[in-house]
């Protein structure tokens, strides 16, 4: 949560239910700048609805792709897969730092499902709270039965987990690296990826409500009929799809671009204000033909898609022109991770 640059650079690796992506920074004088980076698909069997499934393929396409790379990096911040993750706000009084740490462990029990002994705690100290004498206070629980097995993932991977972050605070670290905090608006961050669409409402630097919706690029399967993985990967890009018809094509997209919507809505009314004052999209959903002018349309703010390489700087040669603007939405979650520590 939030942005701690180092000099030693980490190896951000965002693993999706589609796509494996990493990214390595320079972090050793000045802005940031992208000195490597790798994309590896995986197939529709190896995460599927958040959970691992076939754990040998995301290991051994871990290990080539880095390979293929000739990537020597080894500490490597990633974020957990699976839904054992719990993210809590809430309001504790003022005081300090060590009674803060022993405090919170029975705020945890009081603000989580699950028995204390069965999750790995953190938190972060949002700042004063809105209540005289009062502080707010962000908790993250994740359940071992998820964490440990993960972290053991990675260790198969030949690597070594420096960082295991949560999905939604790499996106709001790109964020923070790129945007100008700005306390008195409330910005929506909005990364649509294969499986899963993160929801993120910032304040400044504060995360007021942050959520996963299962609307996500996999819907359009749904929506567009007859369509497979690929035809609806190629009309994320921008293509024209033969096979598919054009009216079916448009309609379902805009059948996905109001559930999206819909979720934002509802998520609103969490932040305790009637509007938001920006959107931000990213993920390979944010590539989709027209729909930034419908989020502009449906929420009458300034919407655009979130560019990770606005304060952070590209290697010279490392990417061609034409694949600047597709990539950058997808790595977004892979630099938030390497800016880590």
């Amino acid at each position: 949560m939030g942005i701690k640059k180092r000099k030693k650079s980490l190896l951000g690796l965002d693993i999706g239910s589609s796509f494996i992506k990493y990214t390595i920074l320079d972090l050793s004088s000045g802005d940031p700048i992208l000195k490597d980076y790798g994309v590896t698909e995986l197939s529709d069997v190896a995460i599927a609805d958040g959970e691992i499934m076939d754990r040998l393929q995301l290991v051994d396409s871990v290990k080539n792709l880095l390979v293929s790379k000739d990537v020597k990096e080894k500490d490597v911040s990633t974020a957990i897969i699976g839904r054992g993750v719990i993210v809590k706000k809430f309001k504790m009084d003022q005081m300090k730092d060590a009674e803060l740490a022993i405090l919170i462990k029975q705020e945890a029990e009081n603000n989580i499902p699950y028995s204390i002994e069965d999750v790995q705690l953190d938190y972060k100290v949002l700042g004063p709270s809105d209540e005289e004498g009062k502080i707010d206070v962000l908790l993250v629980a994740a359940k071992k039965e998820i964490l440990l097995p993960f972290v053991g993932l990675i260790k198969d991977m030949e690597l070594n987990p420096y960082v295991i972050d949560v999905p939604a605070f790499t996106i709001q670290n790109c964020y923070e690296m790129n945007y100008e905090a700005k306390p008195n608006e409330v910005h929506g961050l909005v990364h649509i990826g294969y499986e899963t669409t993160i929801l993120s409402f910032i304040q400044g630097t504060n995360n007021l409500f942050t959520r996963d919706v299962a609307t996500a690029i996999k819907s359009c399967l749904q929506k567009i009929p007859g369509a497979t993985k690929d035809q609806i990967d190629r009309v994320f890009k921008g293509e024209k799809v033969d096979e598919l018809a054009d009216d079916k094509v448009k309609e379902g997209l805009e059948q996905f671009y109001d559930e999206l919507c819909i979720n934002v809505e509802r998520a609103v009314p969490f932040t305790n204000r009637d509007k938001i004052d920006k959107i931000f999209l990213s993920g390979g959903g944010s590539n989709a033909p027209g729909i930034i002018e419908y989020f502009k349309e449906r929420f009458d703010v300034e919407v655009e898609k979130m560019n990770p390489f606005k304060n952070v700087k590209i290697k010279e040669g490392l990417f061609a022109i034409d694949e600047i603007e597709k990539m950058s939405p997808l790595l977004v979650p892979s630099i938030g991770l390497s800016l880590r520590s």
